[in-house]
């Protein structure tokens, strides 16, 4: 995480209070980490960090957009992600995870690198399937949509299963 040396917090200067951090991540951020669903962005992240003797609590409150790939036409677009996740983080022996949102690291450390945090909470944000149709003024491209043919057994047939007929009589609001 070299490249993420400006995500490095450097907790134990800090006195025990609240400070609040500002991070803006841009396509150099994402660059770093090997997958393909992120094809670069411009976000902010703001990190409330919380120090206390033992105990950090950070608050990652991210907003922007990402550049990903329409999974319907393979258009390139810019999709709005919002983001607000809290992450604890206990002073203790060694470096392990406890919990989804809390995570232990020995005393002894002195920073903590919170890149590949931002942006598995930036992943998370994500849906799993992302479509133009879900932003305004953006439409599929029709083009590649004529390609797409529906799989056989997948139409939506009128026919139902008698048994269930029966169902579609009754009052649900006695």
């Amino acid at each position: 995480m070299e490249k993420h040396k400006a995500f490095d917090i450097e907790f134990m200067r800090l006195n025990d209070d609240e400070h609040e951090l500002s991070f803006d991540i841009d396509d150099a951020f994402f660059e770093a980490f090997p997958q393909n669903r992120i094809h670069g962005g411009n976000l902010k992240s703001v990190v409330t960090l919380r120090k206390e003797d033992a105990l950090l609590q950070l608050q990652f409150d991210t907003e922007g957009s990402i550049n990903t790939t329409c999974d319907r036409c393979l258009n390139s677009i810019s999709y709005p992600i919002e983001s607000f996740e809290t992450l604890i983080v206990n002073l203790g022996t060694d470096y392990k995870e406890q919990d989804v949102d809390v995570i232990e690291i020995p005393a002894t450390a002195h920073k903590l690198n919170v890149a590949q945090y931002i942006y598995e909470y930036i992943l998370t944000a994500m849906p799993m399937f992302v479509n133009c149709d879900d932003l305004e003024n953006v439409v599929c491209d029709e083009q590649t949509l004529k390609y797409i043919v529906p799989l056989p057994g997948n139409e939506a047939d009128d026919k139902s299963d008698p048994r269930w007929n029966a169902l579609k009589n009754i009052d649900l609001d006695e």
